[in-house]
C-alpha cells in the first residue's frame, strides 16, 4: 500500500509540474511507469521509519502521512535538475518520520505499537531482618 498517489501528486503539485518530472519520452504526458517506481520507492522508506512503532500497512492514510509522501516523491523525480524548494520539503518530511520513528511524533492510526513503559519488575528476596521490634532496645 502507497502513501500517495498520481491524483494526490497532481493535486500537492499541478499536472504541468508532474508531466516534467515523469515525461522521459517527451510523449507530453505523465509516465505512470516513472511515478509508480517513485511512489515505491519512497512507501518503502516511510515503511522503514514506521515498522518499529506501527503495525504495517496502515488501512488509513493520515494527512501527515500523504504530505511526507508527497514531498518524498516530489523531491525524487527531479532527477534532472535540483529544486532547493523540493529538496527543502524533503528534508522536513524526513525529520518528521525521525520524529515518528522516535516517538516524538505520534500519528492517529489504528495498530499503533506501544513501547514497553518498563514496569513489571519485581524483587524478591528473604524477610527484613531489622525490623522495629528486633531493634527495639537499641
Amino acid at each position: 500500500m502507497s502513501y500517495t498517489d498520481k491524483a494526490q501528486l497532481i493535486l500537492a503539485y499541478g499536472e504541468t509540474d508532474i508531466v516534467d518530472l515523469t515525461d522521459r519520452n517527451e510523449a507530453g504526458e505523465i509516465d505512470d511507469a516513472v511515478l509508480a517506481e517513485a511512489i515505491a520507492t519512497v512507501t518503502g522508506e516511510i515503511d522503514g521509519y514506521l515498522s518499529g512503532r506501527y503495525k504495517l500497512p496502515i488501512a488509513t492514510v493520515p494527512a501527515v502521512l500523504r504530505s511526507i509522501a508527497n514531498a518524498l516523491v516530489f523531491e525524487k523525480l527531479h532527477t534532472r535538475s535540483v529544486d532547493d524548494a523540493a529538496a527543502a520539503a524533503a528534508k522536513t518530511a524526513r525529520d518528521q518520520l525521525k520524529a515518528i520513528n522516535a516517538g516524538k511524533m505520534k500519528l492517529e492510526v489504528e495498530g499503533a505499537e506501544t513501547p514497553s513503559s518498563g514496569a513489571g519488575v519485581e524483587y524478591f528476596g528473604s524477610a527484613r531482618v531489622f525490623t522495629d521490634e528486633t531493634l527495639g532496645g537499641f
